[in-house]
């Protein structure tokens, strides 16, 4: 009987230890980081690594939940932090009504998605009409005229969420993802000026057929239309066709930005 009762002992022990183990390597990461006292969740799973990566989509609502590792059920929630904020890893040039800007000392991304926090977690909501950077930029610069390059980085946002003390962080950089793309419809050689009720949208999905037209001013000495060529931003050529009334030139969008060009040339002849 006492030799049962000792392996039962032993077996509790052991058990025991396991789970300290267990315990310790989930929330340190492996072995890789300080114990985690405090924590952050979404969709119930606990995020217990200090640095990761996120895709957030337009229009999502995100909700995380926030808590500390022993704390009694029930206790007063402790106090905490949480900010959205450029990535300086991701930084990049941008011109604001024709000056010179830096991503990393931009301010008010709080306000942009809506940053709501409560005393057990906090959510944020992704503008439905995000289509690009410049549309963050547009509403933190109060509609200014945002200039920017293309080739902008990956994952420019932080999310950063500390604990009431910042003995505990965590630091999520995210991107945000859209199934529209731009569009952007220009004349040659210095033809824009004469086309006039032009119609084209700037955004739109993958696989949505798009119609664009124009009008032309009766006065314009470029009365010859030479080409129309749509490509896209990895230089793919895109075939447009004519509406059932030829009235409009239409397209299928491709899953990426596209620039129409239309090309005219000096009349040679009346009409």
């Amino acid at each position: 009987m006492k030799k049962a009762v000792t392996v039962i002992v032993w077996l509790i022990l052991f058990a025991v230890l396991v789970a300290g183990i267990v315990f310790l390597y989930r929330y340190t990461n492996g072995f890789n980081e300080d114990l985690k006292t405090f924590y952050i969740a979404r969709g119930g799973e606990k995020i217990l690594t200090e640095k990761s990566h996120a895709e957030y989509a337009a229009g999502e609502k995100v909700r995380y939940d926030v808590g500390y590792t022993f704390d009694r059920p029930g206790s007063e929630p402790r106090e905490y932090s949480v900010k959205i904020v450029p990535n300086p890893e991701a930084d990049f040039d941008f011109e604001a009504n024709g000056l010179s800007f830096a991503w990393r000392l931009v301010a008010g991304l709080e306000e942009y998605f809506s940053l709501q926090q409560e005393a057990d977690g906090f959510t944020f909501t992704v503008p439905e009409d995000y289509h690009s950077m410049a549309d963050v930029l547009q509403s933190v610069y109060d509609g200014q005229e945002i200039t920017l390059a293309d080739d902008l980085p990956e994952m420019p946002f932080l999310l950063q969420v500390s604990s009431y003390n910042d003995a505990v962080r965590f630091v999520i950089a995210f991107s945000v993802v859209t199934d529209t793309f731009g569009i952007e419809l220009s004349f040659a050689p210095g033809a824009g000026t004469w086309a006039t009720n032009v119609v084209c949208p700037a955004y739109a999905k993958a696989g949505e057929a798009v119609s664009f037209s124009w009008e032309w001013s009766g006065e314009s000495p470029y009365q010859d239309l030479k080409d129309i060529v749509i490509k896209t931003k990895s230089g793919l050529q895109i075939p447009w066709t004519w509406d059932a009334d030829y009235l409009h030139r239409q397209f299928t969008m491709p899953g990426e930005s596209v620039t129409i060009l239309v090309t005219y040339g000096r009349a040679t002849h009346g009409g």
